[in-house]
């Protein structure tokens, strides 16, 4: 999911729908947890704290976690 999570109505049942489909691992891209120029304003985006919490409550293990400038990569092993 490439920078389309934060847009969801219910995050939760996103990841666990695909967590249902994948045979692999999730992966994850989001913007960084910080006022920028481009992207979705602060209170659309997804704090890595509350990303660590859908991890836990979709049963998809421990969440890694990347960071980049312009991107976060999430995801499980």
């Amino acid at each position: 999911m490439a920078h389309l999570l934060h847009e969801v109505e219910n995050p939760e049942i996103a990841l666990k729908e695909a967590k249902r489909v994948t045979k692999s691992n999730i992966f994850i891209v989001e913007w960084p947890y910080k006022e920028q120029e481009m992207g979705p304003p602060l209170n659309h985006k997804i704090s890595p704290d509350m990303m660590r919490e859908l991890f836990l409550k979709c049963d998809l293990g421990e969440c890694h976690t990347f960071f980049n400038n312009n991107m976060v990569l999430y995801f499980s092993r």
